[in-house]
């Protein structure tokens, strides 16, 4: 008997990459004290940043997501 090698039409998976862009995050809200967060958005310039909104304030920040 003459041992062939095997060759299978297909490649090993690469497992895949976690996305970290923080979209699963919009919408969703926080309390801190007195106030309320609120993800309103994703950064432009990085996509690893998540845009927040504060009231009673109404200010603006990025935060790492």
């Amino acid at each position: 008997m003459n041992p062939k090698q095997i060759t299978f039409p297909f490649s090993v998976r690469k497992p895949k990459r976690q996305s970290r862009s923080g979209r699963d995050l919009i919408g969703r809200s926080y309390r801190e004290g007195y106030e309320t967060i609120t993800v309103i958005g994703i950064c432009a310039q990085d996509d690893t940043r998540v845009l927040v909104k504060r009231q009673p304030r109404g200010s603006v920040t990025s935060l790492p997501s």
